[in-house]
């Protein structure tokens, strides 16, 4: 009898930068989780580095390319090019437009015969035409589509031309062990109401409407910690000072440990504008917080008043009233928190994501 050896198949993810994004952190779980008896799987920047590189353990998996210190763009894609030339990677999986651009440019002058999958993250409504012309022009020559939400899907084949027949809508997964480990919630006769958000500080995730509504419930005792930093910190500081409400917000900045930090958090607030399905809403609800979130970001995720908390997006005075019923109504909004940690068990299985992915790379 001759053994034979399982040739395993190169995976390449290419990801912008290594921050601490939704699409960056999914990858992670690829990186550290994908079946390792089949694929030997990689992970590249093509714009720079990030603080979450150190999180990912096989660093020689690992490749940086950085506009900073290669010469800008073409230096850091010269550096990724030379790269994937050494590996050659057998299935190029790219996330975000300008890792989708140069997946795209590889597949069509470099290796033709190279497999690609896109995953589309986000509805891109707010993106510029030039994206959504750009993303028009390359995803027809990618093998496989991925929408992380139906949402998303919709949108894809909606304003971005593709066929239904060639998306296909894998929803995210968290690791959940993480998240079950933070301690049940005891909200009732809270004293101090520890809310919490996270995120970039950018447009798409709406601080300012959570600041409107927050500076309208100051006579309720509520600190709000902000997770994540970005280019709107500095004027959402001085929004939070005109508002009156500066003293209240503790700006905590990028934080990888998030699971340890909701154990000291009663409700996670996320008034994004846009998404495609919310990782922090999925953890918010694994861990057992109260969750009050825009319409953008409960999407296929959550049902008002049974697993969590939605307001129509953008709109601060139904946040207000919304996060002032969570204040005085305690016992029923830690009830709604145990009924999302259910459902979270229930259908937020990383495993489950990770299986799908997994046959897409098969079918390649």
């Amino acid at each position: 009898m001759t053994n034979k050896t399982m040739i395993k198949k190169k995976v390449l993810h290419l990801i912008p930068t290594f921050s601490t994004g939704g699409a960056e952190m999914l990858v992670r779980e690829y990186y550290n989780h994908l079946d390792a008896n089949q694929f030997e799987v990689y992970v590249a920047s093509g714009v720079e580095d990030g603080e979450l590189r150190a999180r990912f353990t096989n660093q020689s998996h690992v490749f940086v390319a950085s506009r900073s210190k290669h010469g800008g763009r073409f230096g850091a894609w010269k550096k990724l090019r030379e790269f994937m030339g050494q590996l050659k990677p057998d299935i190029i999986h790219s996330h975000l437009l300008s890792s989708d651009f140069f997946a795209w440019w590889y597949k069509k002058f470099v290796n033709p015969r190279v497999r690609w999958v896109v995953t589309l993250h986000n509805v891109e409504h707010h993106t510029s035409w030039f994206r959504r012309l750009l993303w028009k022009c390359i995803l027809p020559a990618a093998n496989q589509i991925v929408a992380v939400s139906k949402g998303v899907g919709g949108y894809a084949t909606q304003f971005l031309g593709v066929a239904p027949t060639r998306v296909r809508v894998v929803l995210n997964g968290i690791k959940l062990d993480s998240w079950l480990q933070v301690p049940k919630l005891e909200f009732e006769n809270s004293k101090l109401f520890h809310l919490a958000t996270i995120g970039r500080l950018t447009e798409q995730k709406g601080h300012q409407y959570l600041f409107t509504a927050l500076s309208k419930c100051t006579q309720y005792p509520w600190q709000l910690e902000i997770f994540g930093d970005g280019e709107k910190r500095a004027e959402l500081e001085q929004f939070a000072k005109h508002l009156g409400i500066a003293n209240r917000l503790h700006w905590q900045g990028i934080a990888i440990t998030i699971p340890e930090r909701l154990a000291y958090v009663d409700v996670v607030v996320q008034p994004s504008l846009w998404e495609g399905l919310s990782l922090v809403v999925m953890e918010a609800m694994a861990a057992g917080r109260i969750v009050a979130v825009s319409t953008a970001a409960a999407a296929e995720l959550m049902q008002d008043g049974k697993t969590g908390y939605v307001v129509p997006t953008g709109d601060s005075l139904a946040l207000e009233e919304k996060l002032i019923y969570i204040f005085e109504h305690q016992a029923q909004a830690q009830t709604v928190a145990e009924e999302a940690r259910t459902y979270a068990i229930e259908h937020f299985s990383l495993e489950q994501h990770l299986q799908k992915i997994e046959e897409i790379y098969e079918t390649l």
